[in-house]
């Protein structure tokens, strides 16, 4: 009797050691799929926000951010064409410097390199520059309603053509290759009837 009482206490104790280890095993197994769960939601994040940059970068949308334009870029290949500028105010035509967007120690995706009027863009991938950025390059003003320090009013209007032909996306123009684009600030000329013609002329 007294045996099979000592053998049941030591089965006690073994059961109350097996609970144990159960146990902490069971710690284990829940402290390491909290360990996985929280790596997952750290991936997860990074990956979303890798995936954010990847489409902004790719977007290839124009009016691009400063930080894009005010990359450092070099002559090794992607994109690189060469639309032309031409501005004239009050029938005058303005000179646009040399170097813009270069200095010396970088070379920013939209630059010149000398007075012929030709826009160089360069960037290792396609991307829609638009007229826009050129001037926020250069530190100039314009839109649909300015350029420089000229803006539109009852008397003077400022126009765009982009080879020969009147546009009407004036910064948010994307440009392209061999573009000729043509920005004038001028006055407005009020059409004369037939009769009041021949009246002046009298």
């Amino acid at each position: 009797m007294g045996k099979e009482q000592q053998l049941t206490k030591r089965e006690r104790r073994q059961l109350r050691r097996e609970e144990r280890r159960r146990e902490a095993e069971r710690g284990k197994q829940t402290q390491g799929a909290k360990s996985f769960f929280i790596w997952g939601i750290v991936l997860a994040v990074l990956g979303l926000g890798g995936f954010g940059v990847f489409r902004y970068l790719s977007s290839g949308s124009g009016n691009v951010a400063g930080n894009i334009l005010d990359t450092c870029v070099t002559h090794s290949g992607g994109m690189h064409i060469h639309p032309n500028l031409k501005i004239v105010i009050s029938g005058e035509i303005q000179e646009i410097p040399r170097n813009i967007g270069i200095s010396s120690t970088c070379m920013r995706p939209i630059h010149t390199h000398d007075t012929s009027r030709k826009i160089h863009i360069e960037f290792p991938r396609e991307y829609d520059f638009v007229v826009g950025d050129f001037f926020k390059a250069w530190d100039k003003q314009f839109s649909r309603t300015q350029i420089f320090e000229y803006l539109s009013d009852a008397a003077h209007t400022v126009s765009m053509t982009v080879n020969g032909e009147e546009n009407s996306e004036f910064e948010n123009y994307v440009m392209k290759d061999g573009n000729d684009i043509v920005i004038e600030y001028s006055e407005i000329v009020l059409e004369q009837s037939v009769e009041e013609a021949t009246t002046t002329a009298e």
